[in-house]
């Protein structure tokens, strides 16, 4: 928990500087549109105009990646508070989604063989709710590990069949996971299914 708090920490420093001086570019980048640029002669006007888009586009990314990865370390440094874990307004669709994706980017760089598809079917009408985020990410963790697991199981015993048997399964076979949510009267259902190997029923 340490270690990882100290991480994110170390990680927050320098991106709120590239979310900063990003935020001053795009605010000089709509001064030179408003003020510079009708000033300019026909040519000159096209050619800057044109400059002036892709530093836009360009700006655009770097703040739309900075905010992923500011969404990283916010998750990195709530997995991290170990013994003081308090209850707060949370947003269950969204920990959905940051889980599914945190369990699959993990997988995938566990098992270089990994390859499986996910969907998310999220009920839209589910109000906020008290939870502590960082233990309700944990369960959602393991779940969606869990039917990772399942589908790369179910596809390596698959492959270890004889080539032609590996293309029709392969053909066959689209490892999938899928997380849903559903409001149901006071309560909320939250439900992670796979297309793997299944539960024996003596478990």
């Amino acid at each position: 928990g340490e270690l990882t708090s100290g991480i994110a920490h170390e990680i927050k420093n320098p991106l709120n500087f590239i979310k900063n001086f990003c935020e001053l570019n795009m605010e000089l980048i709509a001064e030179i549109e408003e003020d510079q640029i009708p000033n300019l002669d026909g040519n000159n006007q096209a050619a800057v105009e044109s400059i002036i888009k892709t530093l836009k586009k360009n700006s655009e990314k770097i703040n739309h990646h900075g905010n992923r990865i500011d969404g990283i370390v916010r998750g990195m440094l709530q997995h991290s508070r170990l013994g003081n874990a308090t209850r707060e307004l949370i947003n269950i669709n969204s920990l959905c989604d940051d889980s599914l994706k945190l369990a699959y980017n993990g997988f995938k760089a566990k098992e270089k063989t990994f390859d499986a598809s996910f969907e998310t079917r999220f009920d839209p009408d589910i109000p906020a709710l008290m939870a502590v985020p960082q233990d309700m990410g944990r369960v959602l963790l393991n779940l969606i590990n869990n039917a990772f697991y399942a589908v790369h199981e179910k596809k390596k015993q698959q492959q270890q069949a004889s080539l032609n048997d590996k293309l029709q399964a392969d053909s066959l076979y689209k490892p999938t996971v899928i997380v849903s949510t559903k409001k149901s009267d006071n309560k909320i259902l939250i439900t992670v299914s796979d297309n793997g190997m299944g539960i024996p029923s003596g478990i």
